[in-house]
């Protein structure tokens, strides 16, 4: 078997994973109907609220306009009609617990008994670290929560995040799409260098357990995310007795920036680094760093050379089939780019920025159900008050 027919068969695997996550759209739809959904009382407008990581251990800035383009595709189009979806006002945040919780607390005055502006859900945030601080405690408020992309498996848990849903893989496929490399080479040894947010924490666990009984030695080991120096690491893992020369970077881009700075002259053929790819596009570059590594651009695109990156199915598998909006998927990614590079936000990961749009519609396919089921006993969202029970 070819490495091309090995990654076929891969592609094919992910190709049902993507097909199950464009019925996910369609299932989180029907489950959020019987939530709590708080409705809206001599208005037309149904306000989302957004909360987005825009700096810190990720960018998730690049969803903004994939958010955007889908209200705009959803108010043109006959659903919700005599309705209209509305973003509140958007709040940037950090990738970080802090700024998550602060946001969160802006974004719904009710919280403080102070209901000035009717939200019916949120969006947030963009990254694991920030949505699975929310989503801990948004289910308290009967706020359903939404977001387009984030892989940590620990989101799955519906005790600890009875409200939160997602329209993207999560990190059991990642782990597989390594193991399947790793197999493939009949590698035997890899070095999981794990940044200790649950995200990661779950990847090298699943990892583990995939590769058990199959005669791979993974070796994780773990270290808090405000560690700057990784000079020890370097020292310990490579060019002695353990030398390991799979090294699978499970972090985030900013940490991965400081480990490849400090592992620069660790190359292929001798050396096979594996990274996330879905880091923003210019990850490693003296831009996106600011001066926090010492190592030139050049010097990084040397390391990456040959370097291996994991992701989910970056397109449609039916790119030029018309969507529930109407628009192809080639039609609305074309759209896109048009709004984020005018707009100015860090590009994002195409499947990542689909799932995006896509968590919208998620959102008005389940408020359409809820507004036919009312109309259908002669009553509008517009003529009821407080919290509704479908």
């Amino acid at each position: 078997t070819s490495l091309m027919d090995h990654f076929n068969n891969t592609y094919t695997l992910w190709r049902r994973l993507r097909i199950t996550m464009t019925l996910i759209s369609f299932i989180v739809a029907m489950w959020m109907t019987s939530l709590a959904v708080p409705c809206l009382s001599n208005s037309r407008k149904i306000y989302l609220a957004r909360i987005t990581a825009f700096g810190g251990s990720f960018n998730a800035s690049g969803m903004v306009p994939a958010e955007d383009l889908a209200i705009e595709h959803i108010n043109t189009r006959s659903i919700l009609s005599g309705y209209k979806l509305a973003f509140t006002e958007l709040q940037k945040i950090n990738c970080d617990r802090t700024t998550a919780f602060n946001a969160f607390f802006s974004s719904f005055p009710f919280v403080n008994e102070v209901n000035s502006t009717n939200v019916i859900a949120l969006v947030c945030c963009g990254c694991s670290v920030a949505t699975e601080a929310v989503a801990e405690i948004s289910h308290r408020w009967n706020i359903s929560q939404i977001i387009g992309s984030v892989y940590t498996d620990a989101l799955s848990d519906r005790t600890r995040f009875p409200s939160f849903f997602r329209v993207f893989p999560n990190t059991e496929g990642l782990a597989f799409g390594i193991l399947s490399v790793i197999k493939y080479f009949n590698w035997t040894r890899v070095l999981f260098l794990t940044q200790q947010e649950s995200l990661f924490i779950k990847a090298s666990n699943d990892f583990k357990r995939r590769a058990n009984g199959l005669n791979i030695t993974a070796t994780d080991y773990q270290f808090s995310s405000d560690q700057n120096n990784f000079r020890s690491i370097i020292s310990t893992y490579f060019d002695t007795q353990l030398d390991y020369r799979v090294i699978v970077v499970n972090t985030y881009s900013d940490v991965a920036r400081k480990i490849l700075c400090e592992a620069k002259n660790k190359k292929h053929p001798k050396y096979v680094w594996i990274i996330y790819g879905w880091y923003t596009e210019e990850w490693w570059t003296s831009r996106a760093s600011q001066g926090t590594v010492n190592c030139t651009d050049e010097e990084f695109l040397s390391l990456l050379d040959r370097a291996l990156l994991v992701s989910s199915i970056p397109k449609s598998i039916e790119p030029d089939k018309a969507t529930t909006s109407g628009f192809t998927a080639n039609q609305i990614e074309q759209q896109y780019e048009e709004r984020r590079i005018n707009g100015g936000y860090y590009t994002f990961l195409a499947s990542a920025s689909q799932a995006a749009y896509d968590s919208i519609w998620a959102i008005a396919l389940a408020l359409n159900k809820t507004a036919a089921q009312l109309n259908t006993n002669g009553t509008g969202c517009e003529n009821l008050s407080g919290t509704l029970n479908i």
